[in-house]
C-alpha cells in the first residue's frame, strides 16, 4: 500500500497512482492471425506499449478510473479522506482506503500502552468498468505501546454500489453511503464493547475455531497456532493485555493468523508482494476475517 499526499481529491490520488489512463478496445487476433469477431482486448499505453487489461465484448462500455472513481468526491474533505491506495496487474484492478473523520473507539491498555480502532471504507474497481464500484468497511486497529506500534487491517462488511451519474443519484449515493457507515459503526463499536467482555473457556475456544475453520487434519494445526496466539495476547508483535482472553482477542489472533500466513505458491514460486497483498484483501485471507468477525458478532448479537 501506497501513502497518497492529497487525500482530499480523487483525481489527484489517481494520477500520483498512474491511475488516471484511458484505457481502449483493440481488435484480438489468434496465433495464426486470425481475427475473433466476438472478443476484443483492453490496453493501456505503458512507456509507448501497448499493455493489455483484460478481454470484453466488442459492445462492452469502459469506464476509465476518473469516471468510477468520481463519485467519491462528495464524500471527502468533510468525511473521509483517501490515506493510501494501491493497484494490481498494471492498474487491472484499484484499490482506495478511506479513512473517516469521525468514528474513533480508544481504550487504554495496562502498563501505558494504547488501542485505537479507526473507521475505514475499501473502495475498489477495475479498469473496465466490469468490477462496479466495492466498498468494504474496514476498521484498522493500531496498537502501541513501550515495543512500538501495530497494525492490524481487518474485512468485515461490504457495501455494493453502481456506478451514478446525475446530481440525483449522487446525493442519493452520498447519503446512503454516510447513513450505511454510521449504521454500521455503532453497531461495530458496540459489539467490540461486547467481545472484550466476553472471557471463553479453553473448550469454547476450540469450539469456535473448528466451527469457523471447520474439522480436518488440516484445521488441527491451523486451530492449535491461534489458540496459542490467543493464550499469548500477542497481535502483530505486541501484547495487548485488555485483549487477552476475549473473544475480541480470539477475533485478533485470527486476523494476526490470516494477516501472516502466505497465499498458494504458483508452479513452486514464492508469492510476489502483489500475490500477498491480493490474499489479504480479496482472497481467502479477507473472507475468512470476514466469516470469523460475523461468527463473532453473532454470539453476542443472540
Amino acid at each position: 500500500m501506497k501513502r497518497v499526499k492529497n487525500g482530499n481529491s480523487i483525481q489527484e490520488v489517481l494520477k500520483e497512482m498512474d491511475l488516471d489512463f484511458q484505457p481502449k478496445k483493440v481488435p484480438l487476433f489468434t496465433k495464426e492471425g486470425t481475427e475473433i469477431w466476438d472478443k476484443v482486448a483492453v490496453v493501456r499505453h505503458i512507456d509507448s506499449q501497448e499493455v493489455p487489461l483484460g478481454v470484453v465484448g466488442p459492445n462492452y462500455k469502459i469506464v476509465p478510473y476518473p469516471q468510477a472513481f468520481e463519485i467519491l468526491e462528495d464524500v471527502l474533505e468533510k468525511e473521509f479522506e483517501v490515506t493510501h491506495a494501491y493497484s494490481f496487474g498494471n492498474g487491472r484492478v484499484a484499490v482506495l482506503y478511506l479513512e473517516g473523520k469521525k468514528g474513533v473507539i480508544s481504550f487504554q491498555e495496562e502498563g501505558g500502552g494504547s488501542t485505537t480502532v479507526k473507521n475505514y471504507l475499501m473502495v475498489s474497481s477495475s479498469h473496465d468498468g466490469s468490477r462496479k464500484i466495492e466498498i468494504h468497511h474496514s476498521p484498522q486497529i493500531s496498537t502501541s505501546n513501550q515495543k512500538g506500534t501495530a497494525i492490524i487491517k481487518t474485512g468485515i462488511e461490504p457495501i455494493l454500489v453502481k456506478h451514478k451519474r446525475n446530481a440525483l443519484e449522487r446525493l442519493s449515493f452520498k447519503k446512503r453511503l454516510l447513513i450505511l457507515s454510521q449504521n454500521f459503526w455503532g453497531r461495530f463499536e458496540n459489539e467490540v464493547g461486547s467481545l472484550l467482555k466476553v472471557h471463553p473457556t479453553s473448550s469454547q475456544v476450540e469450539k469456535y475455531l473448528y466451527d469457523i475453520y471447520g474439522e480436518s487434519k488440516r484445521s488441527e494445526s491451523v486451530v492449535e497456532t491461534i489458540k496459542e496466539n490467543f493464550i499469548r495476547g500477542r497481535y502483530a508483535g505486541v501484547i495487548l493485555p485488555q485483549c487477552r482472553g476475549t473473544l475480541f482477542g480470539l477475533y485478533m489472533a485470527i486476523v494476526e493468523f490470516e494477516e501472516q500466513k502466505s497465499p498458494n505458491r504458483r508452479q513452486g514460486e514464492p508469492p510476489s508482494e502483489e500475490d500477498v497483498i491480493y490474499h489479504k484483501i480479496f482472497g481467502t485471507a479477507a473472507a475468512k476475517k470476514a466469516k470469523a468477525y460475523a461468527f463473532f458478532a453473532n454470539l453476542v448479537n443472540n
